[in-house]
């Protein structure tokens, strides 16, 4: 780890500590809600799902196979939405 070369006082030291620890904190909770979506066609905007299983993908006119289903493809899509 480097540290820094400019010069500093005690003051804006903290000042950036604080600011640091700010970001850390921030990129933590955000690392942890991004890593709590797990991409399916459960949780894609594009899949119109069935009562009772089944469902069909509305970006590709299909029902995708049971193997997608899980994990979802490459243009799967959340809306935001945590539920």
């Amino acid at each position: 780890m480097t540290t820094s070369t400019y010069p500093m006082n005690k003051a804006q030291l903290v000042e950036r500590r604080n600011l640091a620890k700010l970001a850390m904190e921030l990129a933590q909770k955000q690392y942890l809600e991004l890593t709590a979506i797990g991409p399916s066609c459960a949780n894609c905007e594009n899949f119109i799902g069935r009562r009772g299983g089944g469902g069909k993908c509305s970006k590709w006119d299909a029902e995708p196979p049971d193997d997608v289903k899980e994990v979802g493809c490459d243009e799967w899509s959340h809306d935001g939405i945590p539920f």
